[in-house]
């Protein structure tokens, strides 16, 4: 189930428009992103990734907390 994957320590990180983040490409840095943890939600702005920084399609993007 997905909260047994969000218990192991995986995050679920989606756009505005709910839609789930597959690729560094689909989060250009300054999109802001809702992470969904396995006890809660955070807020989050992007502000490196594998695709801004021309290393491929790598799956992981760097994220700063924007919530409170």
């Amino acid at each position: 189930s997905p909260q047994r994957t969000l218990d192991r320590g995986y995050v679920i990180a989606q756009l505005a428009n709910g839609d789930a983040v597959r690729s560094p490409d689909a989060a250009p840095v300054g999109t802001a992103l809702l992470l969904t943890l396995a006890r809660g939600k955070l807020g989050a702005t992007v502000t490196a990734s594998d695709a801004a920084v021309g290393n491929g399609g790598g799956s992981s993007s760097n994220t700063t907390g924007s919530g409170g």
